[in-house]
């Protein structure tokens, strides 16, 4: 054993011999106990194993795999990325996906903080509403257009969304739409028909209204823009942003937040503002406190966290304004302009496009996979509701608004809109002021 170790040892390191030699010796000495002696033999062993994992000159372990980091913000999706993983790491195996997951909020300021220290994960979500930020200071890598033929089987929308200056920075994940859902048990309980879809805002007021008694409130109106306001303001012919202007000051636009805000302070069927800065607005639809509440198709595995509760819950259409729209997002799969792997990454990029990796998002149920056709396992996973109701919103479905400091000026709208659901600032004041800061905050670029 003392001759092997020697021989082993001296082909690969030196100093590690020396060491080794040293400890080795111990074991011959009589006077080490049996005990020691095995601790030693132990030691020897871990740096004979250290020696086979030199680093090659690519920075790839000498078993030749090469680690791409792999970073996401949603534990609810761990299982379907890994999946995706795996099926890839098969195909590929001289790769190596490392997945990382932290929250929402620590996502992005370790993004920034990896951006500013050029040390971005290899492979990232992006966020359509973050992404000038990154592709403005050349941080993405350009993604190949030719990718599923030129993405044909992708929303064109969401395609869109991810490009800047005419290049491609991210393959599209998935979508979103927003549904109305409700509890059929305080449906049963106030004698209330189920919605069937075929509903307008003033059906959908008078729906409330009948529900709300008995300390429970009708329908949610929290501030909140993707799954509130904003689908009211399309369905009012209004808009958010065009031509790379703000449309808050638009008179459309205006009616429709006003009449949003009106459900909590005037129609009082939604508690107010104060009520869901105690108590998240999900969370008081599944604790029963109120009836129905419009929320995105990625809330659903919250709603479902409790089987038995969740089989008391449906999901319908967004009732009509003068026209029928929701919003609708996508995340993108995204890497670092300066990742030390660009030919893995784009291997990656090419897989995630793939059938078969949107089939897996499906079957996991992660998220309502982008890619066309491919939905259908995730719609089927959960029997009592219908869920392919945010599957056919998608045609009449408006993209989630962006524009350049999309980050900024939305974090400026959460300040700008607190006193208005407070009822100490009036739309039309608070709607003006941030239409001209949205501008110059688009226009700084």
């Amino acid at each position: 054993l003392y001759d092997f170790f020697t021989l082993f040892l001296l082909k690969n390191q030196v100093i590690i011999y020396y060491t080794t030699d040293f400890l080795l010796k111990q074991i011959k000495n009589s006077e080490v106990t049996v005990m020691r002696k095995i601790l030693i033999l132990m030691v020897c062993l871990l740096l004979v194993l250290s020696c086979g994992r030199k680093e090659n000159k690519d920075g790839s372990k000498s078993g030749g795999k090469k680690e791409l980091t792999y970073l996401i913000w949603d534990k609810g999706q761990e299982a379907g990325m890994k999946a995706i993983i795996d099926e890839f790491e098969k195909e590929n195996p001289g790769v190596k996906i490392k997945l990382q997951i932290v929250g929402w909020e620590e996502y992005w300021t370790k993004l920034e903080t990896s951006a500013t220290g050029g040390t971005l994960p290899d492979i990232f979500w992006m966020h359509s509403e973050r992404f000038y930020d990154y592709a403005s200071n050349g941080m993405l890598m350009e993604v190949d257009k030719n990718i599923d033929e030129g993405f044909k089987h992708f929303p064109q929308d969401l395609v869109k969304l991810y490009q800047f200056n005419g290049k491609q920075y991210a393959v599209p994940k998935d979508f979103d739409t927003i549904g109305v859902f409700y509890n059929k048990e305080l449906f049963d309980k106030a004698g209330v028909p189920y919605p069937d879809g075929n509903w307008d805002w003033a059906q959908y007021l008078e729906t409330a209204k009948k529900l709300t008694k008995d300390g429970i409130y009708g329908l949610s109106a929290p501030l909140n823009f993707q799954e509130g306001f904003w689908n009211e303001v399309y369905q009012n012919e209004g808009y958010i942003i065009k031509d790379d202007k703000s449309g808050y000051n638009n008179p459309a636009t205006q009616e429709a937040i006003q009449w949003w805000v009106d459900l909590s302070l005037k129609e009082k069927v939604s508690p107010l503002q104060k009520e869901f800065d105690e108590v998240e607005y999900v969370q008081m639809f599944t604790s029963g406190k109120v009836a129905m509440a419009q929320l995105g198709s990625w809330n659903l595995p919250r709603i479902e966290e409790d089987k038995e509760s969740a089989k008391k819950v449906g999901v319908t259409y967004l009732p009509r304004g003068k026209k029928q729209a929701t919003i609708y997002n996508g995340l993108g799969y995204s890497v670092s302009a300066k990742t030390k792997y660009p030919e893995e990454a784009k291997k990656f990029l090419q897989f995630l496009a793939t059938e078969k990796a949107n089939l897996l998002q499906a079957k996991y149920v992660s998220a309502i996979p982008a890619y066309e056709g491919t939905q259908q396992a995730w719609v089927d996973h959960n029997k009592d509701m219908d869920l392919k109701i945010f599957i056919d919103q998608l045609k009449y479905g408006v993209v989630y608004p962006s524009a350049s400091n999309g980050g900024k000026w939305r974090d400026l709208g959460n300040q700008i809109f607190a006193p208005v659901f407070a009822g100490k600032v009036d739309v039309k004041t608070a709607t003006e002021e941030y239409a001209k800061k949205m501008n110059e905050m688009i226009e700084a670029k």
